[in-house]
Order: structure tokens, then sequence, then C-alpha cells
């Protein structure tokens, strides 16, 4: 028995397609010899002004959304965006709770390290009053004494007594958002989105030369070392990195970085769970008036 042939018009279409794969994985392959190229000479050249081109490129390549494409995407995702922009801004970490490194870690960067990926999850409410009220009710079970013994440990300070009894609710399930490209509310200093590739090229650029955790003291952190420190320092003549604080990894990021972000049902309130280097806190915002307004921040945890 013959084999089928497929008609003219299949293979036509199959010749098209094949085509435009190859074209496409040549395009792919060019820019990454590109990126790595322009990385590299500014490096063995020791050129800010072509590690400059470097970032140009990179902007080139990460544009943030277009408002076109974000009127275009879902009442979740935009909400996700709005949260972000209004608490990334690593100009101002005062802002959002402070750091241990001060508010000026970010101050003569030229480029800031954006996140490209965002998990979020859903809970019944974030009311931060509800919520502490709640608390105190399944605690004192309606007993008027144990409401003033609760008051009196202490000293009578409400805010204090909130404080201790507010646990914010984790969703059930998270999601994550891909391909995230914020456009932030301020133009200085540009914003590179750290996609895989741009990450896998300065992983690879940086190395992993390093000094131990607790090395010259039980509580200093890991740090780069050698031809890595070297790396380092010429990248942080454009942007600001750190090596991972248990050593093995870099931290490309430019923070505060939102590890997830849980809103209630109704869009009324999210909480923004933060990394800052080596700690971390988090961010209440409610909205109001249409707009996402932080309403408190505060760190809560350090490595």
């Amino acid at each position: 028995m013959q084999t089928p042939r497929l008609p003219h018009r299949g293979i036509n279409f199959m010749k098209r397609f094949l085509i435009t794969t190859c074209l496409l994985l040549l395009m792919l392959v060019s820019f990454a010899q590109k990126r790595e190229a322009l990385l590299y000479k500014a490096y063995k050249a020791n050129s800010l002004n072509q590690l400059d081109s470097f970032f140009n490129h990179w902007l080139s390549e990460t544009a943030p959304i277009s408002t076109a494409a974000f009127n275009t995407l879902s009442d979740t995702v935009q909400n996700i965006y709005a949260v972000f922009q209004n608490f990334y801004n690593p100009i101002d970490i005062d802002k959002t709770g402070g750091s241990e490194w001060g508010n000026d870690i970010y101050a003569k960067v030229k480029y800031l390290v954006v996140q490209t990926d965002i998990r979020y999850g859903f809970v019944d409410t974030l009311d931060k009053d509800l919520l502490i009220k709640n608390k105190i009710d399944r605690y004192t079970k309606g007993d008027s004494s144990k409401l003033q013994s609760l008051l009196q440990r202490y000293n009578g300070d409400i805010e204090n007594l909130n404080n201790n009894f507010l646990d914010w609710p984790e969703a059930k399930t998270y999601y994550t958002l891909n391909n995230f490209r914020p456009k932030l509310l301020f133009t200085k200093p540009g914003a590179v989105m750290l996609t895989p590739e741009y990450e896998n090229l300065l992983n690879q650029f940086l190395g992993s030369s390093h000094y131990k955790l607790g090395t010259g003291n039980i509580m200093a952190p890991a740090t780069s070392k050698g031809e890595s420190e070297k790396r380092q320092r010429f990248l942080e003549g454009r942007i600001k990195i750190w090596y991972g604080h248990w050593g093995g990894y870099w931290q490309l990021l430019s923070y505060p970085s939102v590890e997830k972000i849980t809103f209630d049902t109704k869009f009324e309130n999210a909480l923004v769970d933060y990394r800052l280097v080596y700690e971390g806190g988090y961010a209440y915002f409610k909205k109001i008036n249409g707009n996402w307004t932080l309403v408190h921040a505060k760190r809560t945890w350090i490595e």
C-alpha cells in the first residue's frame, strides 16, 4: 500500500511553520548572544558607559505593560498591578517599614531590577478592626472580667493589645501571575524586569565564589569573594545586588520585593507580604475612593 501524500497546501503550511520556527529560534539566540556580549565586553573594558549599553538593551527588551494591554486585563490582575505600583518604591523604604540598612540603599543606583512574577490569593475578609474584634471576642467569650484582665495585661494600651491580637489570615491557595511588567509611579531610576533569561545571565556572570555564613563573625551572612566579588562590584556601578544570606545564591532584585498579595473577595483590603534583603514584613492597604492606599506597614522577621 502506498503512503498517502499530503496535499500541496499541507506541505506549504508545514514549510512555512518550520521556517517561522527556525527564524524565531535564530532571533532568540541572537538576542541572548547580544546580551551576553554586551555584558562581558563592558566588564572586560571596565567601562560603565558600555555597561549602560547592556542595561539600555535590557530596558528595550523588558518594557512595562502598555496602557492598551493593561486595559484588557481582568479585574483581579489590574488590582495586582495597582497594589504593587502603590507599594513598590525602593527610594523611600521608610514608607513601608524601614530597613536595617537605612533608607538610602538605592539612592545612587541608575537602574532598579524588578520582579516578573507575583503570587496572589483571596480570603473572606482583611478588615483589620473586624479581625481584631473577632479574635478578642473568641478569647473573652463575652466575659467582661476576661476583657478587663486582658486590658490590664497591656496596661490599658489599646493599640498594643490590638497589635497582639491581629492574626492576618492566609489564603487556602495562592496563584502566580507570570510575565508581570508593572509601570512604576516614578521615572528615575530606570527599571528593568528580571526575566528568566536575564536572571540566568547574571547568575552565570557573577559565579558562586563566596565566604560561608558565619565567616569571621557568627552573625555574618555569606558574602561573595574573589572574581565573584569583583563582578558584583562592577555591576554595582549601576545597580545594587546582594549575595544570599545562607550562601550559594544571589539576590538580584531591587527591594522590597513582593512575596505575595492577599486580597479580600470584594477588593476592599489587601495585604502585601514583602522581603527586604535579609528581612521582611507586611504592608496593609485599603481601597479608598477607588485607589489603593497604604494604611500600615511593619517589619516582622529577619533571617
